[in-house]
This record gives structure tokens, sequence and C-alpha cells, in this order.
């Protein structure tokens, strides 16, 4: 409510004090959504540090979105050393867990060979599963990989995300915890 400011004054810092006492206890949609607010912070002090222990804590929660902030971190080098490859780990185990939007972000990072052997039928396969969620910017990368890939590429990219959508973690459309 004080994020909003529904029915109390908007106060960024009277939000952040309850969704510390929310975190707290241990509920890792909360420690995602105050590790974004933090991420956020408009007055410039973000504390990283804090971000990445309440990233990590909802990971450990098996919460996708948890995984994706602390890929985000690592990807972007915030709090962390910047390091692509943990960062690809740790979208791979949110796009695991079902988050649309790691699959994009491990699809760009096959495509550019960042933090893993660059393999663009792989690639393709993550930007397939994250397009066919529903994630537009995954559509638009989708689109611009068919036109770069050869039919062969692009069937056996298509093949490699049924197959992996056939196994029990289906993608569903959801937002990462940066907004991405």
């Amino acid at each position: 409510m004080y994020q909003k400011g529904d029915d109390l004054p908007k106060s960024y810092s009277d939000a952040i004090n309850w969704y510390r006492k929310a975190a707290e206890n241990g509920e890792a949609r909360v420690q995602v959504k105050l590790a974004n607010l933090l991420l956020h912070d408009t007055t410039g002090t973000a504390n990283y540090d804090e971000v990445h222990r309440l990233c990590e804590k909802a990971a450990k929660q098996s919460s996708a979105p948890g995984a994706y902030c602390v890929g985000e971190l690592y990807r972007q080098g915030l709090g962390v050393e910047r390091d692509l490859s943990k960062a690809a780990a740790w979208f791979s185990e949110a796009a695991n867990m079902g988050l649309a939007d790691a699959a994009l972000r491990l699809g760009q990072m096959y495509w550019k060979g960042e933090g893993l052997k660059q393999d663009k039928i792989s690639a393709y396969e993550f930007m397939y599963l994250a397009s066919a969620a529903g994630v537009p910017e995954a559509t638009q990368e989708r689109e611009r990989l068919e036109k770069e890939l050869t039919y062969k590429e692009l069937q056996k990219g298509k093949a490699k995300a049924i197959e992996w959508s056939h196994q029990p973690r289906p993608l569903v459309l959801k937002r990462g915890p940066t907004g991405n």
C-alpha cells in the first residue's frame, strides 16, 4: 500500500521497511519483490549485497524469479563480479523452473556465446520457447534468428524446443524480477 500509495501516503522507504519485515519470514516471492525495489532505488543507493542475498535466498527455495535475479546480477556485475558463466547457469535454472524471461536471456547468451559455448540451434530453441510463452522481445528475436539460420538449423531448434517442452517444466508467461 505504501509502494502504490493505496489508502496510505506513497512512501518508498516505508514500503521497503514493510517488505523487509515480510522477507525475514522467508517468503521467496517477497524476497524477490524487495530485491526488485532495491535494484530500482531512485535515490541511487541500491544495496547490491542485500539484493544478492535476497535473490539467492529465494532461488534456494526453488523460486524461478529468484534464480533469474541472481543471473541478472552476475550478467550485469551488480554487487558481484561479472561472471557470464554463472549468469547462464542461473538463467538455465530459472528456465528449468518455467520462467520464460530466463529462456529468452539464455537464448540470447547462446546466440552470442556469452558465458557458454555459442550454439545457434540452442539459441533458437530457447527463443522459440520464450516466444511461444508470449514474451514479446522473444518473438522479435525469434523472427530475426529465423532470417539468419538455415532451414535445417531451424528444424533442429524447433525439434529441441518441442522435446524440451515435453519434459515436466512447461514455460509460463512470467516476467523477471527486474521487469525485463
